[in-house]
């Protein structure tokens, strides 16, 4: 780190993220250096200052850490602090380093040169989040399904920047299937230099060059009839195929096989270092509730494959028709991801991994999803029951949880949100799980109160702001055995 900081100084970081969190214990291990407190005017914790306090507090250095915003947060705080005290830091491979604010003439040279070419042929450029499987995958599907269908999309040119550090590839055998879909499109120009991708991420830093070219790849919930309807776009090629077959055969794994997935902390916690990412832990599921419907499946003759890249612990059960791949000697990005393409449905929860099912359209039962009222969409045939809600010694329905969250204002991506509002997570059991997938595999009978709670769910679902497109099934024993979820 090459930013000299006297330990006795009073520092303060913004904004309150995990990231700075993280940075924070950086600091403190490496350093002895102990921060006083955040700024951040849209978060209320404690020792979370608004803006307008710091003339209250003694602040010798505000430290600015936001790949995104960072820019901005230091133009709105520069009118509450002089702006010697504010200092902008990267962190690059690894290391935190001063960003320079200044223009240098090369640079502006370089500016009005793209500012010309980028007009001149339509050219916008946005970089990859290839580090986070999920979001990868989702939203270079969406993308790619905009480039085929929207006319805005394919009278443009788009510049894809792609740093190649192996740690910034979640998974290299799904990236190298996206980069041969994008090779096929003539307005899509990969950009894998990693000089020349860092010198490209500076300079849309600036800000006029940020709002005229840069196109955000977003994936929204009303992409289900994208996927629910979608033939997959990437594929594995025959060789590929034939190697994940022997794979298969070494593993012990016949057809039919399923695949099934816990969420835990393991795989973040040990691949991010310093990166604070408890606000994820309200995901989290324990893979021994799912023993019962794995012994189900057996009986049905089905394999089972417990997939997962690092993972906290083995599962307690043991069935030579019980695979716990995580822990074999074939682990590996090919085969995390010829698993997924190959299942004939996947058992899990609000999870980037199980998401990739989506871009081969493999069905999703989805178990312990939060929050609640996110409902899967990798294929018509999916189905899925939500994690429970207790506030003040009682389970609270949908309606009463969006109504809570809608007031709050607060993210309920976040397991902070969760504990402000007073609300405690309860997993689904055994049980639930079990008759879950007893419903997907046809092993249940509807009746009519099952279609009318089907209803009912669906008329509160709608009133949901961000997925309420998405049509998806819930588990009918659910509702039947926890009817205030609809009430």
């Amino acid at each position: 780190m090459n930013i000299k900081i006297n330990n006795k100084e009073n520092i303060y970081l913004s904004p309150y993220t995990p990231m700075t969190r993280g940075f924070a214990l950086y600091l403190k291990d490496f350093h002895n250096i102990t921060i006083k407190g955040y700024i951040d005017n849209t978060k209320d914790e404690t020792n979370v200052y608004n803006p307008l306090d710091i003339d209250n507090l003694d602040i010798d250095n505000l430290i600015i850490l936001s790949p995104n915003w960072d820019r901005e947060i230091y133009d709105n705080l520069s009118k509450f602090i002089d702006n010697k005290k504010l200092t902008i830091i990267t962190k690059e491979d690894n290391s935190y380093k001063i960003k320079d604010l200044s223009v240098k003439l090369i640079d502006k040279i370089m500016l009005k040169i793209l500012d010309k070419l980028f007009k001149y042929f339509n050219i916008q450029v946005t970089k990859l989040w290839t580090n986070r499987i999920g979001e990868f995958c989702l939203e270079n599907e969406a993308f790619l399904d905009k480039i085929k269908n929207d006319k805005s999309y394919q009278n443009q040119n788009f510049i894809l920047l792609s740093y190649q550090n192996e740690k910034d590839i979640a998974n290299k055998t799904l990236y190298d299937m996206y980069r041969m879909v994008f090779k096929k499109h003539k307005n899509i120009y990969l950009f894998e230099s990693n000089f020349i991708n860092k010198y490209f991420q500076y300079l849309l830093d600036k800000k006029f060059i940020q709002k005229k070219y840069i196109c955000k790849i977003e994936q929204k919930s009303n992409a289900y009839e994208l996927f629910v309807n979608k033939k997959p776009i990437i594929e594995f090629k025959k060789q590929d195929i034939i190697k994940g077959e022997k794979l298969l055969q070494k593993l012990n794994i016949n057809d039919p096989f399923v695949c099934v997935f816990a969420r835990d902390s393991k795989y973040l916690d040990s691949t991010f270092e310093y990166h604070d990412w408890r606000y994820h832990d309200y995901r989290d599921a324990d893979i021994d509730t799912y023993e019962l419907a794995i012994k189900h499946l057996i009986s049905k003759g089905y394999t089972v494959v417990r997939i997962g890249k690092v993972v906290n612990k083995k599962v307690s059960f043991k069935h030579t028709k019980y695979i716990d791949y995580p822990y074999s000697d074939f682990q590996s990005d090919f085969m995390d991801i010829f698993l997924i393409s190959q299942c004939k449905f996947i058992i899990g929860g609000t999870s980037g991994l199980v998401d990739i099912c989506g871009a081969f359209s493999i069905p999703r039962i989805g178990v312990n999803h939060i929050p609640i009222d996110h409902s899967p969409y990798s294929s018509n045939k999916d189905i899925f029951i939500p994690k429970k809600l207790i506030y003040n010694n009682r389970y609270i329905g949908l309606q009463e949880y969006l109504s809570i969250i809608k007031n709050s204002d607060l993210s309920y991506w976040d397991s902070n949100t969760y504990k402000k509002l007073n609300l405690m997570i309860e997993d689904n059991t055994e049980d639930e799980i079990l008759w879950l997938v007893k419903e997907y595999l046809g092993d249940y009978s509807y009746n009519d109160e099952d279609r009318l709670n089907q209803r009912k769910y669906q008329k509160i679902h709608l009133k949901s702001e961000q997925f309420k497109e998405v049509l998806t099934n819930i588990g009918s024993d659910f509702l039947k055995k926890n009817s205030w979820f609809i009430e």
